[in-house]
């Protein structure tokens, strides 16, 4: 069976087709940045450090601490730490089901005082 995460990146490439244009890689960029990781509640998911999108790239070894979203807005006082860690690309966190349908994740970058992206998860009990 295809796993979530690869429905996610097919469905990424097909809206991306539906209107190809000169600004195809840009409109790919975009939707792998804001489009919703639809995840199922029984089975945790590894995702990658890289899915977490800074202004600039971050160099091997750079601290990144990575926070669960507590609210709509990234508040380190109140989000939960799930993890601290240095940047390396291959690197992964576990993402599994708590409680909520929608979860957020956003990581942050202490070194350049930075907030990534947000990670949008909503939790299914089956994934078409």
């Amino acid at each position: 069976s295809t796993g979530p995460l690869r429905i996610r990146t097919r469905t990424i490439m097909r809206m991306a087709m539906t209107d190809p244009q000169p600004t195809l890689q840009e409109k790919m960029q975009h939707l792998y940045r804001t489009y919703p990781y639809h995840l199922l509640k029984n089975r945790p998911e590894q995702i990658r450090v890289t899915n977490f999108y800074f202004q600039r790239p971050l160099s091997s070894g750079q601290m990144l601490n990575i926070y669960k979203m507590s609210g709509l807005q990234p508040e380190q006082d109140n989000d939960t730490l799930l993890k601290q860690l240095a940047y390396d690309p291959k690197k992964s966190i576990r993402i599994e089901y708590t409680a909520a349908g929608e979860e957020r994740y956003y990581a942050y970058a202490s070194s350049r005082s930075e907030f990534s992206n947000t990670l949008r998860v909503l939790w299914n009990d089956v994934i078409c």
